[in-house]
Parts: C-alpha cells; structure tokens; sequence
C-alpha cells in the first residue's frame, strides 16, 4: 500500500515530528526533507496530500515556499498542506497565494492536523 501523505521541509526535526504525529494519527506517510528525494518519492507514489513544514513566513529562507512549489510542479493535483507561523496578514496572503489546499499555523493542534489529513484523504 503506497504512503498516502508526504511531509517534507527544510528543518529535518520539524519533518520528523510531523511525520510521528501524522502517523500516530493511523496515516501512512514518507517523510523528506530532501528536494530531490522529494521529486523521486512524488515519481514513485501517488499521494493525496502533500505537507510542508515552513517555519517562519518572516525568515529570508525561501526553502520552504520552494518545497510548496515544487510539490504543485512534479503533481499539480496534490492538496498541499503549510505547516507555518505567519506574523501577519501579509505573512498569510503570501503563504495562501502558493496555492496551499490549508494553512497549519502553529503551535500545532493535533485535531487540527487530523481533520485536514481526513478531509484531503476522502477527495477522490
């Protein structure tokens, strides 16, 4: 049975926490924080929801926004979650015009998480 949902990111231990909570949820899941791994697993599997951890919206880094993009290059039908902590509305606006199917905002609720891998997993 293939992984159903991708967690990727710069930050390798916010990639992994996701991965335990996604998982503990009863999801299979891959996990990377690797682009081109990333596009390998894309390749390999067909997922119904990719989630990307992108820490601050703030931070000069465009690592994470570049995962979001890459995502709905190599499966443009991917629902993709943001795993973020936006400061502002402007912060928001610029995290939803990636094209994001949801905006996590942390600190993270593990319900929260929950619904929205239920909700990507029951779209056809």
């Amino acid at each position: 049975m293939s992984p159903a949902v991708l967690i990727c990111g710069e930050d390798f231990s916010s990639v992994q926490s996701l991965h335990v909570l996604v998982e503990s949820q009863g999801y299979t899941a891959d996990a990377s924080s690797h682009p081109s791994e990333i596009v390998k697993l894309c390749l390999r599997n067909r997922y119904k929801l990719g989630i990307v951890a992108l820490g601050s919206v703030a931070a000069e880094d465009n690592s994470g926004r570049e995962m979001v993009r890459l995502l709905h290059e190599v499966d443009p039908s991917l629902p993709v979650a943001a795993v973020s902590d936006p400061e502002s509305l402007q912060d928001e606006r610029e995290l939803r015009s990636l094209g994001i199917f949801y905006l996590l905002t942390t600190p993270l609720s593990r319900k929260e998480l929950g619904d929205v891998v239920r909700c990507a997993l029951r779209k056809p």
